[in-house]
């Protein structure tokens, strides 16, 4: 079994700590750590933060610690679905986040569609959609299938997001007019 991402809470450091932080660095694994600032049962000095501190100098940015002024039992804020953090210019909670990690990660979806509708109009298919967010995206191909199974390009749309990145909501629409 392959490991996506670890959300580790009030961690404690194990014999192998540093060996075990090397390991998920260099596998290239998101860790998004949780320790109260104000818990005396494990002291996240001595634990979350060299442990984040050591993965981020091996894979930058890999790890995130979220840091709170609450005791060891700080997971119960944590893990309700309430919780969210800016990440990304995106509001996310711990099961969000942990959504949006694969294991290979060069087949995660770079683009965030939010909303999509298709209707028929004057004798044409329009389709809408909105995107918040969009990484490295240069264009939308739009196929369509008779039978569900074997699809046809009609068409492509080339990205607005500037550069192919964006955390704005972006709006396109495509009209395909059929015989």
């Amino acid at each position: 079994a392959s490991i996506a991402a670890i959300v580790p809470m009030s961690a404690f450091a194990s014999i192998n700590f540093f060996t075990d932080f090397t390991i998920a660095a260099d596998s290239r694994i998101p860790v998004w750590a949780f320790h109260g600032l104000l818990d005396s049962t494990c002291y996240a000095s001595a634990t979350t933060q060299p442990f984040i501190e050591r993965m981020n100098e091996i894979s930058p940015n890999l790890g995130r610690w979220t840091k709170l002024p609450l005791r060891h039992s700080g997971w119960n804020t944590y893990y309700s679905p309430s919780y969210r953090e800016n990440i990304n210019g995106m509001q996310m909670n711990i099961y969000e986040w942990m959504l949006t990690k694969l294991k290979n990660a060069e087949t995660l979806l770079a683009t965030i569609i939010d909303n999509f509708t298709a209707r028929i109009e004057s004798g044409a298919t329009v389709l809408d959609w909105r995107t918040s967010s969009e990484s490295d995206s240069q264009k939308f191909i739009i196929e369509r299938s008779e039978d569900g199974q074997h699809f046809k390009e009609v068409g492509e749309l080339p990205s607005r997001a500037t550069n192919g990145n964006s955390t704005q909501t972006l709006n396109y629409q495509f009209i395909y007019k059929f015989n």
